[in-house]
């Protein structure tokens, strides 16, 4: 959510939403990270690799610059003029030049539903209480954090023990070759 510039809750509802269509999460995250990225080449360049699909959905520079390059706000202005294409194949296209390859391919089924079904796939995700707390994500957090940092020291402890046992662990399989 950080990397992305979104609010955690906000991610969480897309993730459950992009579950129901089988998109995992790696290509959900990355596709909106590439929304963001090739939206702002074709802000500061006029061109780049979306920027066909961008002028073929009618958006221009300014329309991308007043979302402030904001993720939900960028994925809203892309999905409220994808209505106005009916063919599937150049669905497919859009999508894959704007969100990139895989997370293009992986999303075309979820992003072509309608804004009622998508929003319905969201309010699943807070009634069915996958969505974390605030509290719990900083608890999340926090296990995250402490759960690293003890792997470390039992990383260190085992080489530290390894390292002092290693002497009388070779002289022992020296004598067993000499055997």
């Amino acid at each position: 959510a950080v990397r992305l510039g979104v609010g955690t809750r906000w991610l969480e509802e897309w993730q459950y939403a992009a579950q129901q269509y089988g998109i995992d999460n790696d290509a959900l995250v990355d596709g909106f990270k590439e929304l963001g990225l090739r939206a702002d080449e074709f802000v500061v360049t006029g061109s780049g690799g979306a920027a066909d699909a961008f002028k073929r959905l009618g958006i221009t520079v300014k329309d991308l610059r007043g979302t402030a390059g904001e993720t939900d706000k960028l994925l809203d202005l892309v999905l409220s003029r994808m209505g106005k294409i009916e063919n599937d194949a150049a669905k497919q296209r859009i999508f894959d030049e704007i969100f990139g390859g895989s997370g293009g391919e992986q999303m075309v089924a979820l992003l072509t539903q309608s804004r009622e079904e998508i929003d319905k796939l969201r309010q699943a995700a807070r009634d069915s209480g996958s969505i974390l707390s605030d509290e719990d994500i900083e608890q999340s957090r926090l296990y995250n954090r402490q759960m690293s940092d003890m792997s470390k020291m039992l990383g260190s402890i085992g080489s530290t023990i390894a390292g002092a046992l290693l002497p009388t662990i070779n002289e022992w399989l020296g004598g067993i070759l000499e055997l």
